[in-house]
């Protein structure tokens, strides 16, 4: 369910619509039972989809919790799907 709510955002954000983009990006960062890997990269894209709005305090924000997630997940294998 992750990766399909992750991809609905990345085609929303490409056709211009930020608000759905960011909804679906929400979605697929509260999906429970995950790889951790996974909602790091949607917490990046909710840190692109804030500076796409310019929003530049919810960006810096955004970029501090994704690069804390991105830490947080240093040595954990990769996962052998998607």
């Amino acid at each position: 369910m992750a990766h399909a709510y992750s991809f609905r955002a990345y085609v929303a954000r490409h056709a211009g619509d930020l608000g759905k983009a960011m909804r679906l990006t929400d979605a697929a960062i509260r999906v429970p039972g995950v790889h951790p890997i996974l909602p790091v990269y949607d917490r990046y894209q909710r840190a692109e989809l804030f500076a796409a709005q310019g929003d530049r305090t919810a960006t810096a924000r955004a970029m501090r919790c994704a690069d804390r997630a991105a830490a947080d997940t240093d040595g954990v294998e990769l996962p052998a799907y998607g």
